[in-house]
């Protein structure tokens, strides 16, 4: 910051560091200024993208008003939107503190912000929604998640994705300081979820603050301070409350060694939850399961950023070969692989890294999405093959992989069906 405490020009600096803390960039790039943040509330927020690159967002000073504004910062550290793209277009208000969240499938960014009205009688809660070029795709002033009304303040504001949905949280504090906790989700295009609006987390009407979230399985964790102690509640998928249902998930490692055993230990509609971490050898490569048996997903807690299976430059992470008789395996899209690094992968045949093989009995179709697939190799296929069936590959990145026919995917007809 240079200038004045009031009116400082201020810039905003990113770096971005691999897992040993060295940085990635030659020099740290600016991601907004020089501009004018407003004293005490320009709440400044990072998110990562699939893709390596991330979303930031903060509060600028916009002629008499304040802009939540945000920025795209490719996986090199190039800015994607010139100036930044201010999330509404109502220059009469006061726009503050914007969080942001990812839509899992679509990638597209969601925010929510305070905002009120020019004089400040006037308080409310508004979400937009970015697509990859930063357009504004609910509005040209978003929409609102609590109308702008006299009664009372918002704080605490947070939001997390679920699916391509969002639920935003936030204090809802009367002009005596009381307040409650209040969420809302927004669908794909902005609409609410839940019947009545908005869910009623708590109904004590005593003061809170410091309100913090977390994303769970199917549920979103709250927790703040209420007169002097600390509470939590879970906030289910649906707008209830409750506990969450924490059956049918099988954790790797603290629950199983290795994913291998997860996946022979699940059942069908069990999910196999893999924490953050770099996953080598016997148990994490080769996997396979029988989907005559169960369809289960297979998936990271936090994304292919955090979860890396490292073949070493020996093996795929995944074969399904339909096969014949009682070896005859059944894959639909309920079979899901989800949120990988898959690297180093090598085959002296098909998919370096992936290889779904529908040749024989039936079909072998599987799900593969939020994918990254890196420096895998094979004759055909570097990172995946597909030989027949359908499956679905979403939102997966692929970087040098290499193979004779395919580099990145080596797509096939057996079973007479090539579409993947």
């Amino acid at each position: 910051q240079t200038g004045p405490v009031w009116a400082a020009d201020s810039e905003l600096y990113l770096q971005k560091y691999d897992y040993d803390g060295n940085p990635q960039w030659s020099n740290p790039i600016v991601a907004a200024g020089p501009v004018v943040f407003p004293m005490g509330n320009w709440s400044q927020q990072s998110v990562a993208d699939a893709d390596s690159g991330s979303f930031s967002a903060w509060t600028e000073m916009s002629g008499n008003a304040q802009s939540a504004v945000v920025q795209h910062i490719s996986g090199d550290g190039a800015l994607s939107w010139t100036g930044g793209v201010d999330l509404s277009a109502n220059s009469s208000n006061f726009r503050m503190s914007p969080q942001l969240t990812v839509a899992d499938d679509t990638q597209e960014l969601m925010a929510v912000w305070r905002e009120a009205n020019g004089s400040q009688s006037q308080r409310g809660v508004y979400a937009q929604c970015l697509d990859s070029s930063g357009n504004r795709l609910w509005g040209a002033n978003g929409t609102a998640v609590v109308e702008l009304n006299s009664n009372y303040e918002y704080l605490d504001l947070s939001v997390a994705s679920f699916g391509d949905d969002l639920i935003a949280a936030y204090i809802e504090q009367s002009v005596n300081m009381n307040g409650d906790i209040y969420a809302a989700r927004l669908d794909a295009d902005g609409n609410y979820v839940w019947t009545g609006g908005a869910a009623t987390v708590t109904n004590s009407g005593s003061p809170k603050s410091d309100m913090m979230t977390g994303k769970g399985l199917g549920c979103l964790f709250i927790a703040w301070t209420e007169n002097g102690s600390v509470y939590t509640h879970c906030l289910l998928e649906d707008g209830t409350l409750g506990a969450p249902d924490a059956g049918g998930v099988l954790l790797v490692p603290s629950e199983y060694p290795t994913i291998q055993a997860a996946i022979d230990s699940a059942s069908d509609g069990d999910m196999v939850l893999v924490a953050d971490g770099i996953y080598t050898g016997t148990g994490n490569k080769e996997l396979t399961w029988n989907g005559n048996e169960k369809h289960i997903t297979v998936m990271s807690a936090n994304g292919p950023d955090s979860c890396i299976i490292d073949l070493e430059g020996s093996g795929r992470a995944f074969t399904f070969i339909s096969g014949l008789g009682d070896d005859a395996i059944w894959i639909t899209p309920e079979d899901v692989i989800e949120g990988f690094t898959i690297s180093n992968g090598s085959s002296s045949s098909y998919g370096g890294a992936i290889y779904c093989y529908y040749g024989y009995q039936n079909d072998v179709s599987p799900t593969i999405s939020n994918c990254v697939f890196k420096n895998n190799t094979a004759v055909y296929g570097g990172a995946i093959t597909i030989d027949g069936g359908s499956s679905t590959i979403t939102n997966c990145v692929f970087d040098s992989n290499s193979a004779d026919y395919g580099g990145a995917v080596y797509i096939g007809s057996a079973g007479g069906d090539s579409g993947p």
